[in-house]
């Protein structure tokens, strides 16, 4: 394995792989929909359906509320209320979009809601701190922070380097009329913007200017850290050595190569380099005889794209959005004509794991063997048939079982579907915007047009 004391104190070691028994009672989900999201479908909605209990915190009616017993409306990055004359207090996670995404390293964003919670949206750590209590249990020992207090203490925490990169400067002015303004009880610090000019601006921008000594060069400088008080300039990450058993950048890394055959999930061994292998389910796998280049039963490779209509599994109940992009198969001209499929016609997208309906959409830049089924569907099952069911909705995770890379078992077999299309005999299906919305039974009453903000057509908030 090499000297572990060379590498970073976050690598991972990776452990041999050891079957488990899994018999989940309750199942809580935080607006993942994982369901449409993770593959295996198929055996996703027999777990669904199996587990005791299903909780759902959500945005949106999901896939995943679907199925779920119990549905918590929680509040989107865009809600929030510092108000108790309003209401509840709520506030959206303290790091934005993935712990701070919205920021760049020159930059500060300022960033709030826009809006009060909508409905009975609320904030997910509220709901969180009540069952605690409920269990017996203190919440504050989970939760000693709210939200709100981490957001004002993420801006107050941000440093930024002086001119000449010897020292670290808090980046917002902070007072005790600032204490009192926004009930808080952080330290009077001085900075380079007040807060609420920074609010107002929507952004603080450092400074730059040619020869800057804050400018950074991977794998020439050194990355810069803040020292235990706060202010000190310390080497966090040194430019060389690499954090590897050598020193260098390892294209031959044999520690990599041990790491990851000590789980025992690969087919054969990786090598420490670089190398071609055979992958499951790639091209090699669509052929019943590779030597005498006879195709097998699924000779199409699927992979699944992003489209313009959704953002992975949001925004797909939108009826404008579906009117403008259907919700196709894409797949070449050639296969199509062999198969008698022409364009707007209903087909099934099958494997031995599932199978599904689309519109067809063949095209003369695809080639012949490839399919793309863009991503994040909202599935419409057709259970008519309990032991093979049809998603009329078209999510491509009912032609996925989650198999993994038999070369590095982390990455996941997205875009490793084999499978085969064949024009429908069945009912055809219908337009997207012509179906409706997807409602809650028991919640959204037939008839009422659903997700409509009272009072938001006269201008009234809700």
């Amino acid at each position: 394995m090499g000297d572990p004391t060379k590498l970073r104190a976050n690598t991972p070691v990776y452990h041999e792989a050891r079957e488990m028994p899994v018999n989940p009672r309750l199942l809580v989900q935080t607006n993942s929909n994982f369901m449409q999201t993770r593959g295996n479908l198929s055996t996703a909605i027999k777990v669904m359906r199996a587990a005791d209990t299903c909780v759902s915190f959500e945005i949106k009616f999901s896939l995943t509320a679907q199925f779920a017993d119990i549905i918590l409306p929680v509040c989107t990055h865009w809600e929030g209320n510092d108000d108790e004359s309003w209401g509840e207090l709520s506030w959206p996670s303290p790091f934005g979009d993935g712990n701070g995404q919205k920021q760049r390293k020159d930059a500060l964003l300022a960033w709030k809601p826009l809006v009060k919670p909508m409905y009975e949206a609320r904030e997910e750590k509220r709901v969180f701190r009540e069952i605690i209590e409920r269990m017996g249990y203190n919440p504050d020992d989970a939760y000693p922070k709210s939200n709100y207090d981490q957001w004002l203490g993420y801006f107050l925490g941000m440093r930024v380097l002086n001119e000449d990169a010897t020292k670290w400067e808090p980046v917002i002015t902070w007072t005790e009329a600032d204490n009192e303004k926004y009930h808080a009880s952080y330290p009077a610090q001085e900075g380079k913007v007040a807060f609420d000019q920074f609010m107002a601006d929507g952004s603080y921008v450092v400074e730059r200017s040619e020869g800057d000594p804050r400018n950074y060069v991977g794998y020439r400088d050194d990355k810069l850290g803040i020292g235990e008080d706060g202010e000190s300039v310390v080497v966090a990450d040194t430019a060389w050595p690499r954090p590897s058993v050598s020193g260098k950048l390892e294209i031959y890394c044999q520690y990599k190569a041990d790491n990851v055959n000590r789980i025992g999930l690969n087919d054969e061994p990786i090598k420490p380099y670089a190398n071609y292998f055979v992958p499951r389910r790639g091209y090699q796998e669509t052929f019943a005889n590779w030597e005498a280049k006879e195709k097998g039963a699924y000779p199409l490779q699927a992979y699944t794209p992003h489209y313009m209509r959704r953002a992975h599994t949001c925004y797909d109940n939108m009826t404008w959005t579906q009117e403008a992009f259907r919700n196709p198969v894409f797949m070449s001209a050639e296969d199509a004509e062999a198969r008698g499929i022409k364009a707007g016609d209903t087909v099934r997208c099958f494997n031995d794991f599932g199978s599904m309906l689309r519109i067809a959409q063949p095209m003369q830049g695809y080639m012949p063997g490839v399919v793309g089924i863009p991503h994040g569907v909202h599935s419409v099952f057709d259970e008519s048939d309990p032991e093979n069911i049809i998603d009329r909705g078209g999510s491509e995770q009912m032609l996925s079982d989650g198999l993994q890379s038999n070369y590095f078992p982390q990455v996941d077999g997205y875009n490793s579907l084999l499978i085969e299309i064949e024009k429908y005999d069945g009912e055809p299906l219908v337009e997207d915007f012509e179906r409706g919305p997807f409602l809650a039974a028991g919640i959204d009453a037939e008839g009422t047009a659903a997700y409509m903000v009272p009072g938001a057509d006269n201008g009234q908030e809700a």
